[in-house]
């Protein structure tokens, strides 16, 4: 079992479809910093220089990264399109196998158990993949521009003090 899971994770993560399904997904984060983020990041200046009675916030990467940003076109596709994105990578591997023939000669040789397992576990962790990697994209590059400032809340998250997990949010925010 654990040479054909290895056999399916490397197919499932050298295949076009999930260089197809990164690309989709890093260009819908990179469009976004480049659009929000960047020039959000040339306004903290003016804001820390003007606040003299601290009611304003400077942009931070907690309301700056495409996770966290409710209001967006971006945020909007990006969370549109995740299941899309999730599923492109491998989900049409187990009928291509059987069109192919492919799933005879590995049945031949391992137990159907074994290679519905591995195929699963392959699929769920390509399609987890193609869904984490744009999203920490997004998180490392919005770090390069804007602060870690520990999140107020005043500045309009999408998570609120009263909700759940917020007082969690407000103290420990990564």
């Amino acid at each position: 079992m654990k040479n054909l899971f290895k056999i399916e994770l490397k197919r499932a993560l050298k295949s076009k479809s999930m260089l197809f399904a990164l690309v989709i997904g890093s260009f819908i984060t990179i469009s976004y910093v480049i659009q929000f983020v960047i020039p959000a990041s040339m306004g903290i200046d003016e804001v820390l220089q003007y606040n003299k009675s601290k009611m304003y916030c400077p942009p931070t990467i907690f309301v700056g990264w495409i996770g966290n940003a409710g209001y967006s076109m971006h945020n909007f596709l990006f969370y549109m399109l995740l299941p899309i994105l999730a599923t492109i990578p491998f989900a049409d591997s187990f009928f291509l196998d059987r069109k192919n023939g492919y799933i005879k000669n590995v049945l031949i040789r391992a137990k159907k158990r074994d290679y519905y397992i591995s195929k699963y576990l392959a699929t769920f962790i390509s399609g987890g993949l193609a869904i984490v990697i744009p999203l920490l994209i997004s998180l490392v590059i919005t770090a390069m521009f804007l602060p870690s400032y520990p999140p107020q809340a005043r500045e309009g998250y999408l998570i609120g003090a009263a909700q759940m997990w917020g007082e969690l949010f407000f103290i420990h925010p990564f």
